[in-house]
């Protein structure tokens, strides 16, 4: 079972759980899926970062959530060119 707490994310009653956005409840429901999107996403979005990186551009991290804490996942807008 690992660490105490380890499984809360999977313990999850059905009233919060209709309340969860659609792609968190695919995320939990094939985790391995949801693992793969993400890898891919940074098979491309790494290999641009380093483009801009030799080009001299200065590049700052940050979000446009508006507050903190909320799960924003994986960049959305990532150019594969």
């Amino acid at each position: 079972m690992g660490q105490p707490g380890s499984d809360r994310i999977t313990r999850c009653d059905k009233d919060s759980t209709g309340k969860l956005p659609q792609r968190v409840k695919d995320a939990l429901a094939d985790p391995k899926a949801a693992l793969d999107r993400i890898k891919q996403t940074y098979d491309v979005a790494l290999p641009n970062l380093k483009k801009l990186e030799d080009a001299g551009v200065t590049i700052a991290a940050g979000t446009d959530a508006g507050t903190s804490g909320p799960f924003t996942g994986p960049p959305s807008s990532v150019n594969s060119s």
